[in-house]
């Protein structure tokens, strides 16, 4: 993957994003409050997302220890920490200056030789969080933590970008589903399945990649849609 590529791949996901909040949270987002008035903490947001990374692994000691670690999870939340750390650095950055930003800590994390144990893996996210209380100021560090935890989970760029092009599409969904209101199903049962809708998102992506379609925000809508009305409702 060329430099051009992976840096226009971070201008999308930033603009995405921008996309993304002005949809559900109103376009003075940027304010730290929604168009419903709900306070907005993307520190807080990261945080809580931090720990459902951790719990993605099999590190409680009065637990099976013989359970496998869920890889698979770890890498769907470190894709929602990226919706927040990119909303975050849209409220006090440019477009360009959030890109390049990320994009310099990402070629930063490359430089790196360590492979991590899982706890050392757990302990960088940890300090990861810790630093989002004053996300600003530990910015460049935030990101190079961030960059460095997807390469020791095995998450290229190409399935972060992939994954997160998806995921972006899966919140559009459940808004367009009722899932401020309530409303939405999250657990799909399709057939003898049954899982959250982030297991059906993976299929989907997997299927639009074997059929040699583009990946966009538009397929995986229409593909999204398909399964819930035919299968949920």
């Amino acid at each position: 993957m060329t430099k051009n590529t992976i840096e226009n791949k971070i201008d999308i996901i930033c603009k995405m994003q921008n996309q993304l909040n002005n949809y559900t949270n109103g376009e003075e987002w940027r304010t730290g409050i929604t168009n419903k008035g709900r306070l907005i903490d993307w520190g807080r947001c990261i945080r809580m997302e931090s720990s459902e990374f951790i719990g993605s692994f099999n590190w409680k000691h009065w637990k099976d220890i013989d359970m496998a670690n869920n890889l698979q999870n770890a890498r769907m939340e470190l894709v929602d920490i990226l919706h927040f750390l990119v909303s975050e650095g849209l409220v006090h950055f440019s477009n360009y200056k959030l890109a390049k930003v990320m994009y310099t800590n990402y070629k930063g994390s490359l430089e790196s030789t360590k492979e991590y144990s899982i706890n050392e893996i757990m302990i960088l996210m940890e300090s990861l969080a810790f630093h989002t209380n004053d996300i600003v100021a530990n910015f460049n560090t935030v990101w190079l933590y961030f960059f460095e935890i997807c390469k020791q989970v095995e998450l290229k760029f190409e399935d972060l970008y992939e994954i997160y092009l998806g995921k972006n599409a899966l919140n559009v969904f459940r808004q367009n589903n009722g899932y401020k209101e309530g409303l939405y199903i999250k657990n799909w049962q399709v057939g003898e399945n049954e899982g959250e809708d982030n297991v059906y998102l993976m299929i989907v992506i997997k299927e639009i990649k074997e059929e040699s379609s583009d990946l966009t925000l538009e397929n995986v809508l229409y593909k999204l849609q398909n399964i819930y009305d035919s299968k949920i409702n």
